[in-house]
């Protein structure tokens, strides 16, 4: 029996591998995502948290409306030791900036160019957020990465 989520994950994507466990719109025609995509997806996500220096037990945060890759953030948040801290898309800067501060979290993983923007609003306010992670958008410093080239890292993670 699965003593965590991620344990039951696993479980899932052992007996389910090549099934579809999600679809996503692209360019206007649906698309599976099996169990193993998605498990692959869920470890890139973790290695590259871990390969960024979250440590077990810290908080990494998700502000983001529901899509696939909230739910392979927060997998691999899982899978790294992590805790998920989930913020509405729709909050102020002033209420992310003190989840953020309240809850500890040392990552962010954001939808798009409106939440990149709320954070770079509250940069200077939020001094533990080590890196900010859009799922879309373009990245425009150091602090913030695009989640492809996140994947990639993670990926390269597991291969060292």
């Amino acid at each position: 029996m699965a003593k965590s989520m991620y344990q039951l994950f696993s479980a899932t994507v052992h007996s389910r591998k090549e099934k579809v466990a999600a679809q996503i719109k692209v360019n206007g025609a649906w698309r599976d995502i099996t169990w193993g995509e998605m498990e692959r997806l869920a470890n890139a996500v973790a290695g590259g948290l871990v390969k960024l220096g979250v440590a077990p037990k810290e908080m990494v945060a998700i502000m983001s409306n529901t899509r696939v890759e909230w739910v392979q953030a927060d997998l691999g948040i899982l899978g790294a030791g992590a805790a998920t801290v989930p913020i509405y898309q729709s909050s102020i800067a002033d209420d992310v900036q003190y989840i953020l501060n309240d809850s500890g979290s040392v990552m962010v993983f954001v939808e798009d160019d409106a939440q990149l923007k709320k954070m770079r609003e509250i940069r200077a306010q939020v001094p533990k957020i080590r890196r900010v992670i859009a799922f879309t958008g373009t990245p425009q410093s150091d602090w913030e990465l695009s989640f492809e080239q996140f994947l990639k890292d993670g990926e390269e993670f597991f291969k060292d």
